[in-house]
């Protein structure tokens, strides 16, 4: 059974990428996230749950360091 890919979210869309402190903190209790940084988290979950799809799970690697 083949799986269908996900649509990709905001590949069009206005997009901006948070500065690595606000993604280190997240979002705040009551903060609401400007559309652009939610465009950017809905195409980057898209993106990599569509490449697992298509590629599947990456295969375990030595080399690479796993948090």
């Amino acid at each position: 059974m083949a799986t269908s890919l996900l649509p990709v979210w905001g590949a069009t869309g206005a997009i901006v990428i948070p500065d690595n402190t606000k993604i280190s903190v997240g979002w705040t209790l009551g903060e609401k996230p400007p559309h652009e940084y939610m465009n950017w988290w809905m195409l980057t979950v898209s993106d990599r749950v569509n490449s697992i799809l298509r590629d599947g799970i990456a295969t375990w690697d030595a080399a690479t360091l796993y948090p």
